[in-house]
């Protein structure tokens, strides 16, 4: 994760800048340095696309409404979908809400999550904060409380 927030950190800059930057912050062989470097910038990375889709909230009062909004953002695929869905849950019971697919049978808990190539994806960052993102946005969903 460390290497993800380096490089995104410095977008912006020529792959020998990040390259030179990269192999004097975490002291490694220039050669493998590059290699990394260039998987990481290469829009074929494997990332974890985690959407959000709250299409029916239920709120702590019985009220709920019900959207046509979706949230998304790709992290490291390295990042386990478990301790996503865990987040997502915990996030849920802090503010006594549910996050459903959509209102009535079958519904389901209004999280989505796949792994793809990162060209496969509207994203050209790799985040790498989704507890942060989970609750953030669990947070805005709540504040629409009727």
């Amino acid at each position: 994760m460390a290497f993800r927030d380096f490089i995104n950190e410095r977008r912006g800059g020529s792959t020998t800048s990040i390259v030179n930057e990269f192999q004097r912050h975490f002291r490694i062989r220039r050669q493998r340095t590059f290699w990394i470097v260039e998987s990481m910038l290469d829009p074929r990375w494997c990332v974890l696309e985690v959407v959000i889709t709250p299409h029916c909230v239920i709120f702590p009062d019985g009220e709920y409404i019900t959207t046509s909004y979706e949230y998304a953002e790709v992290f490291e695929s390295v990042i386990d979908e478990r301790d996503v869905y865990k987040v997502f849950k915990s996030a849920m019971r802090d503010y006594e809400i549910k996050i459903l697919t959509h209102c009535g049978k079958d519904a389901r808990y209004g999280i989505d999550m796949r792994r793809a190539k990162l060209e496969e994806t509207v994203f050209e960052v790799v985040r790498t904060d989704y507890e942060d993102w989970i609750r953030e946005t669990v947070a805005e969903i709540a504040s629409w409380q009727p």
